[in-house]
């Protein structure tokens, strides 16, 4: 927000007169099938995300031997990771004609890293899981978003409230996800079936991934 203040400008402003846009209602972005994709899709990886965010630290104290801080270190680690991979997801759609393999794609590797995450035991191995987590986590996000942006028939009033879904569905899902890892924690003395349980549900991205359809250039 600082930097638009500070650099930003406004350009090509529409004239006073211009028409209003089309009216949208939140009945018809619902009945929208890439709405429910796109917001279901992304709830699997989020709850994943929450679920490694909030217990990870504690089950590696437990199990594995470290202190607090480095398991909350390792988990650190994913979303550092995740900052450049962003950029670069970014930055790949942008001159990448394919949408959708970025997103399915980076489903199957953040599932296969979220299970090295609490099944390796070996500290370097868990390390390399981390770093491939947070890659992967955060590589599909700009292909997604640009993918729900270039949708038949996408304005920019649809496109947020598409978005206001996106998010509040996916939150509210994901909001239980650690609840229900630590009630399996009480009832089994493991968390290793609560955090089954979400790296699986990592695989909605990848239904969400080949269903929706490819809005990139065709070639």
């Amino acid at each position: 927000a600082l930097g638009w203040w500070v650099f930003g400008r406004e350009r090509n402003a529409a004239p006073a007169f211009a028409a209003a846009p089309p009216a949208e209602s939140y009945a018809n972005v619902l009945r929208m099938r890439e709405t429910w994709l796109l917001a279901l899709g992304f709830a699997g990886p989020l709850s994943l995300y929450l679920v490694f965010n909030t217990w990870l630290p504690t089950f590696y104290h437990q199990t594995r031997g470290m202190t607090l801080a480095q398991g909350s270190q390792l988990t650190g680690l994913a979303n550092l990771v995740g900052i450049p991979a962003a950029v670069i997801g970014g930055v790949l759609t942008k001159h990448l004609a394919a949408r959708k393999p970025f997103i399915w794609g980076s489903a199957i590797v953040l599932s296969v890293s979220g299970f090295g995450l609490y099944l390796m035991r070996d500290p370097a191995w868990i390390t390399t899981s981390a770093v491939v987590f947070g890659i992967s986590l955060f590589l599909w996000v700009a292909p997604l978003t640009t993918l729900a942006m270039e949708l038949p028939g996408m304005t920019p009033v649809r496109f947020g409230m598409v978005m206001g879904v996106f998010f509040g569905v996916s939150y509210i899902v994901a909001f239980f996800a650690p609840l229900i890892t630590g009630a399996l924690r009480d009832a089994t003395g493991s968390f290793q079936p609560g955090f089954f349980l979400f790296t699986i549900s990592c695989w909605s991205l990848v239904v969400a991934g080949i269903l929706l359809p490819e809005t990139g250039r065709r070639t």
